[in-house]
């Protein structure tokens, strides 16, 4: 392995700061249409800002300085929800607001364990232009506890793997190595 030159270091060091300087002027340019969005997202999250549906939400903006970028600005939804139906309740009213503003769903995931069961729904949109996109994932968490449940995790099998374990061995440098090694 050849160790950076000084120069090289300094040449690395400004190509990140054109990086972030480009990312600055991609954000500067998307202000406008990113501050409509996130009021936009507020307005949808708004319907179910109720305390008792206790929905999480964490949301974030990330910007891809690439030139050839199809969408050089995301913005990223995760949203959270325990539910006991995928049929009734909070879970088919969010699905619905946000089939009719317009996101596509494009899959849904689901996660089993013996003490958790969850479905995420994966959404996203164009926001005002190709360059623009909002990705939304909305996470059910299955609440089978409660007596009107309707979703239930039930155990389908048993699964045996077995899985290599390793260590590492290594023979300790000497001092003569050490020595020889500087030399």
């Amino acid at each position: 392995m050849k160790l950076m030159t000084g120069k090289q270091l300094v040449q690395d060091k400004m190509n990140e700061v054109k990086s972030v300087q480009n990312i600055a002027k991609i954000a500067r340019f998307h202000q406008s249409k990113t501050t409509a969005t996130m009021k936009w997202l507020d307005f949808v999250l708004k319907r179910f800002d109720d305390e008792k549906l206790a929905i999480s939400a964490h949301c974030w903006t990330s910007i891809h300085p690439w030139v050839d970028s199809l969408n050089p600005v995301t913005i990223q939804l995760n949203m959270g929800v325990t539910a006991s139906s995928m049929k009734e309740g909070i879970v088919p009213q969010m699905l619905k607001v946000l089939m009719d503003a317009g996101f596509d769903s494009k899959k849904s995931h689901d996660y089993v364990t013996e003490w958790c069961g969850r479905r995420t729904f994966y959404f996203t949109r164009e926001a005002t232009d190709k360059h623009h996109q909002i990705k939304i994932e909305f996470a059910a968490d299955v609440n089978d506890k409660d007596a009107a449940a309707t979703c239930r995790k039930i155990q389908t099998g048993v699964e045996m793997q077995e899985v290599p374990v390793y260590k590492l061995e290594c023979d300790s440098p000497t001092a003569a190595d050490m020595e020889a090694a500087t030399a």
